[in-house]
């Protein structure tokens, strides 16, 4: 009996620390302080029905309603994120991410343009992807300013990328440098 109860005990204590996220996370940092670390160098204006959360120390803006809803927290968010752009240009950059991308999960509907913004130009990606039998709608957008990389993403499950996506496209058009 005794064998029983500590390997229940052993397969909760695993389920609990396979299940950790944000919350967790959280409980470690405040939410200004979470945003400081993640936002370093940019700032995206969230809309009252989004909500923060630095899943894997990146910067995400999630639908409330999926807060609480397993891995929809993740899968349907705005996420944000900047790095050294090493010397290399923005196409470069751009394409690396894709090839990456394309590497993962299967692309369709795939369209890339460029878009003048007060930090030169940038470029966005659009496509459609599956990965693992689930779809999903995507923007990616991609910034290079002082030799930095900004790169700002939008992905949603196909079935909650039309209810979400103006608010998505609104808060990506708030992105502002700040370093």
């Amino acid at each position: 009996m005794k064998k029983y109860i500590v390997l229940i005990i052993g397969f909760v204590l695993v389920s609990c620390a396979s299940k950790l996220d944000i919350r967790t996370l959280k409980d470690q940092l405040t939410d200004s302080k979470l945003y400081q670390k993640t936002s370093k160098g940019f700032t995206i204006q969230k809309l009252p029905d989004w909500e923060f959360h630095g899943f894997h120390n990146i910067l995400h803006y999630t639908p409330k309603e999926f807060m609480n809803k397993g891995d929809d927290f993740i899968q349907n968010a705005i996420s944000a994120s900047n790095y050294d752009a090493g010397g290399k240009g923005l196409q470069t950059i751009v394409d690396t991410n894709v090839e990456k991308g394309l590497c993962c999960f299967k692309v369709t509907n795939f369209k890339m343009f460029t878009e003048p913004t007060r930090y030169g130009e940038s470029i966005i990606v659009t496509f459609d992807s599956k990965i693992n039998k689930k779809e999903y709608k995507n923007i990616w957008q991609f910034y290079k300013y002082k030799n930095r990389v900004y790169r700002v993403f939008f992905s949603a499950r196909k079935r909650y990328y039309d209810r979400y996506a103006n608010e998505a496209i609104q808060m990506m058009k708030t992105f502002t440098i700040t370093e």
